[in-house]
């Protein structure tokens, strides 16, 4: 796995998603490198919590076996990096907000859209907003 020292920030870089381990994060191997990625200002139901499956289902049918572009924003206390997704020309990250299957993070949040997209799914009671008693993320992972 690649860290912070191996890699630059604000670069594109490019890879192909090997594993998809929940609504946020995944594998990307790159050249002979293997990344973890957890993507940016973003964060998803746990595998426990109700639309987790769901959540992470419909992000390997976005980008699992598929190649994406990333940008790195920072790297994170596991030593992730924390990016920008794209497939194509699709911001992935606002993807998920906007199919209702995360929040947009506002502890860590980067791209202010996200809010709009999330009240938007929240409005249209997509995914996760059809359930009134969402827990968000953080707080769940306290509890736990």
């Amino acid at each position: 796995m690649l860290t912070q020292s191996a890699y630059s920030k604000d670069i594109n870089s490019f890879g192909t998603v090997t594993k998809v381990f929940d609504g946020d994060s995944f594998l990307v191997k790159s050249g002979r490198h293997t990344i973890e990625i957890r993507m940016d200002s973003v964060d998803a139901p746990e595998h426990s919590q109700s639309y987790g499956q769901y959540c992470k289902s419909g992000l390997e049918a976005k980008i699992l076996n598929r190649k994406i572009r990333f940008r790195q924003t920072d790297t994170d206390r596991y030593g992730r990096v924390v990016a920008v997704v794209y497939l194509e020309n699709r911001n992935i990250n606002r993807e998920i907000v906007g199919d209702g299957c995360a929040w947009a993070y506002r502890k860590y949040l980067r791209d202010s859209q996200l809010v709009a997209l999330e009240q938007q799914a929240r409005r249209n009671k997509k995914a996760l907003w059809s359930d009134k008693k969402q827990i968000p993320p953080w707080l769940y992972r306290r509890g736990n």
